[in-house]
């Protein structure tokens, strides 16, 4: 495609033949009689004022103009389009964009004319890497995504430029300042920091990019020093590079355009015999303080080994005091129970002899329910009425079941009398009573046998009176069954 031709070129061609085919046709308009076809055009440019023909110059000119744009504005995105390969600007990744080998100054690409597809005038602007770059068109509007993007300016002529910008680039390493602490000391700090582009049209708009940022760092790291003690600064304690990052932060020359998100490293500098003997101090102190602090946890040691000794001896009391008790307890229960043998030996005895031992069976169980001694005469004479004979069996059963150490026990009424006791089993840990009463029962005896560890059943001897009950020969059997154990065992 042939480049097209420019405004003046047409414009002076147009009136190169006008004037020539005015002066050859000046004698005929002119004329008072011109020749036919003259007179229509004679006619009509003496009809028309000097505002029309103005106007008429004008819309000439303005037409021209527009027809001429749009033949540049076509063969230029045609030739654009042809060497569209070889923009390294606009298609390499932005990484390799930046570089000064293809043209760019570390965060920003060489300039070049984005392509618009209609007429130059509109088109899509294409962001390869949103997160990491934006685009920013003459220095003033900023694309971040991929968009349609129209200059109407270029109607008039006006010329196009972008730059991609790097947002996230590397981090900007070993940065060196230089100044005085505020105790007089000469200190230098090698700082490296990551950053992010926060104004890219403020960034684009410079020549050295990264020259600019290193200064205001430069600037406000010497700031910080001045503001420091020399061992503020030189302590190795985490500190340091926190409150760098704050003061840079903080920075309002930096943070209207980058931000510095972390300080990588901050290594201080400078006298280095200063620097030892503060480092010396630090340790010694710090030393200091851990011999201290050891002291103190060997102290809290020895208190906590003492109150545990303490406490091991006070258990070890108690528990000696609490067996003395239980030896006191277990030597009483055997005397009472040697006792009460040989006062079962004299029962038996006097029960052989043929002697009735109704007042001694009192007595021994006053002495098994820890009450006062009670004679024959002490139940009163109505008891069985006020209340049925069954009832008054089984709650003299309740009153020395716990006593005597009665498990379980069993009362059997007689058949069509309910209230009359028939036969009873009571059940303890090593033996059972078997009680049968006969049909003159409570006024006869009845027949109590023993049945230990489950053999043969052997008769018990017991002493009965006017008045007695279940609970006397119950008594009176588990009396002479743990006798006759205690003998087996012996």
């Amino acid at each position: 495609m042939d480049e097209p031709l420019s405004f003046r070129r047409i414009i002076g061609r147009f009136a190169f033949v006008i004037l020539l085919l005015y002066v050859l046709a000046a004698p005929q308009l002119r004329s008072d009689n011109p020749a036919p076809g003259f007179d229509v055009v004679a006619s009509w440019m003496n009809s028309l004022s000097l505002l029309d023909w103005l106007g008429i110059v004008i819309g000439f000119l303005f037409l021209t103009a527009l027809a001429t744009t749009f033949s540049q504005l076509q063969y230029q995105n045609q030739a654009f389009a042809n060497q569209q390969d070889t923009l390294p600007a606009a298609n390499l990744p932005i990484s390799e964009a930046v570089k000064s080998t293809a043209g760019g100054n570390g965060l920003t690409s060489a300039p070049f004319k984005p392509y618009l597809a209609f007429f130059d005038l509109i088109g899509w602007i294409q962001i390869q890497e949103p997160d990491k770059e934006c685009l920013v068109v003459d220095a003033k509007h900023v694309i971040r995504k991929t968009r349609i993007f129209a200059t109407p300016e270029r109607l008039l002529g006006k010329p196009m430029s972008a730059r991609r910008v790097l947002l996230s680039p590397a981090p900007l390493n070993d940065v060196s300042a230089k100044a005085l602490t505020a105790d007089h000391l000469e200190l230098t700090l090698v700082v490296s920091a990551k950053y992010l582009v926060v104004d890219p049209a403020y960034v684009a708009g410079l020549e050295a990019p990264l020259s600019e940022l290193e200064n205001l760092l430069i600037g406000a790291i010497a700031e910080y020093i001045r503001g420091k003690n020399l061992e503020d600064i030189v302590r190795d304690d985490g500190t340091l590079r926190a409150e760098l990052k704050e003061r840079l932060e903080n920075s309002t020359t930096i943070r209207d355009k980058f931000d510095v998100i972390e300080v990588l490293k901050a290594l201080p500098t400078g006298d280095e015999r200063i620097i030892e003997i503060i480092r010396q101090t630090r340790a010694e102190i710090e030393r200091r303080t851990l011999i201290e602090q050891e002291g103190q946890n060997l102290a809290i040691q020895a208190k906590y080994d003492l109150a545990v000794e303490r406490a091991r001896k006070e258990l070890k009391d108690e528990f000696e005091e609490r067996q003395h008790f239980r030896d006191l307890e277990m030597a009483q229960l055997a005397g009472k129970l040697d006792v009460q043998k040989e006062v079962l030996r004299s029962i038996a005895a006097i029960a052989a002899s043929g002697i009735n031992p109704t007042t001694a069976i009192q007595e021994i169980r006053s002495m098994i329910l820890e009450e006062g001694p009670q004679t024959a005469d002490a139940l009163p004479d109505n008891l069985m009425v006020e209340d049925e004979l069954m009832e008054l069996e089984r709650k003299s059963i309740i009153q020395i079941q716990d006593t005597l150490g009665i498990k379980h026990y069993e009362l059997a009424h007689k058949p069509g009398e309910p209230d009359r006791l028939d036969s009873a089993t009571i059940i303890l840990d090593d033996f059972e009573v078997l009680i049968d009463c006969p049909a003159g029962y409570p006024d006869e005896v009845p027949i109590v046998h023993l049945k230990l560890d489950g053999k043969q059943e052997k008769p018990a001897i017991i002493p009965w009176r006017e008045g007695s009950n279940l609970a006397d020969a119950v008594t009176a059997a588990v009396m002479q069954a743990r006798i006759r154990v205690s003998n087996e065992t012996e």
